[in-house]
């Protein structure tokens, strides 16, 4: 993996972040200026670090150190994204969590992922840049967007394990396999 890539990731997980550590900071600055508004203020802080620690916890389990004991927090982070996504399955490799994230980003309006052994399938009503995802996740195309660096990144760390990715996209279901090297 180059440097820029892996800059990017640390782009994108950064701005992942900024937006609930921003809410929890407005809140205190709320609560500073108006006691009134304690109940909502307390409530938006409350769901704002929830988020925030949500996030960290799966970024550690993806890009950091593997943590054998650590449940795993792909489903919940996948519910702190703007659009509601619901998940089957336990993912239980790095690379698994970093294409459920890339999925996560092409179900536009939300959807469903299952994750199997060596599969992993995403629905939804709309599913959004397919067209710029799968050459980043099957031939590890460059990209110059942090948005768009986790699909990247899946493709070098499956090469790493000698494992190639193979996309199907039918009408509204995308499935990536994951497919060890002979």
């Amino acid at each position: 993996m180059d440097l820029s890539l892996l800059q990017m990731v640390y782009t994108r997980i950064s701005h992942d972040l900024s937006s609930s550590s921003g809410a929890i900071y407005n809140g205190t600055e709320l609560l500073a200026e108006d006691v009134s508004m304690l109940t909502e203020t307390t409530l938006l802080i409350q769901n704002s670090a929830k988020t925030l620690l949500t996030r960290l916890k799966f970024f550690r389990q993806t890009f950091g150190v593997s943590v054998f004991s650590t449940d795993d927090m792909t489903a919940e982070y996948l519910k702190t994204l703007t659009a509601p996504i619901t998940m089957n399955g336990c993912c239980v490799t790095a690379l698994q969590r970093v294409i459920c994230m890339v999925l996560g980003d092409v179900l536009m309006r939300g959807g469903h992922i299952t994750v199997e052994d060596s599969k992993i399938t995403a629905t939804a009503s709309v599913l959004r840049n397919v067209d710029v995802f799968l050459p980043m996740l099957t031939q590890g195309v460059k990209s110059e967007k942090p948005d768009e660096s986790p699909a990247r990144y899946a493709y070098f760390l499956a090469k790493e394990q000698s494992i190639s990715l193979r996309v199907d996209l039918d009408g509204q279901t995308l499935t990536v396999y994951l497919d060890k090297a002979e």
